[in-house]
């Protein structure tokens, strides 16, 4: 399902996600097993293994054969994604960043992809308290007049 076509093939030629279908996709993150796609509207979908809870959708699916909206991101106009190993991060419009996947440390496994302590793997959206990203101003180049 990594390729979100819906089924468990494999594809040797390009070819159009139909769960995708009237959706304007503005940018796209793929890692090892998972995929992202940011919509021009702002929305999230997701698609693929999801064992950490990186698909955001709530829990720690298997698979996800095809596109799935991430509901908990709904009402958040997000600007741009990015697909880790086994976590994804998403910033929204108005600076707001979350996070989602990975979130566990154990002896064993001291991986805490999401930098936030957790117990657990965080399988919905979580936003980062207190962190607020802003874009630098437009430079505005002056004219010899100014």
């Amino acid at each position: 399902g990594r390729l979100g076509h819906g089924d468990h093939d494999g594809c040797s030629l390009p070819r159009p996600i139909s769960g995708l279908h009237g959706v304007r996709v503005c940018a796209l993150s793929s890692a090892w097993d998972h995929s992202l796609a940011l919509s021009d509207s702002g929305r999230v979908f997701s698609w693929g293994l999801g064992l950490c809870g990186q698909l955001g959708h709530g829990d720690e699916e298997e698979n996800v054969i095809a596109p799935k909206l991430v509901e908990d991101l709904q009402g958040t106009k997000v600007a741009s994604v990015v697909a880790g190993a086994r976590h994804c991060l998403a910033l929204a419009v108005n600076g707001c960043l979350f996070g989602w996947g990975v979130g566990k440390t154990t002896e064993e496994d001291a991986v805490d992809a999401l930098g936030l302590q957790l117990r657990r793997n965080q399988c919905r959206p979580l936003q980062y308290e207190g962190l607020r990203l802003s874009r630098p101003a437009p430079v505005r180049v002056l004219t010899p007049s100014e």
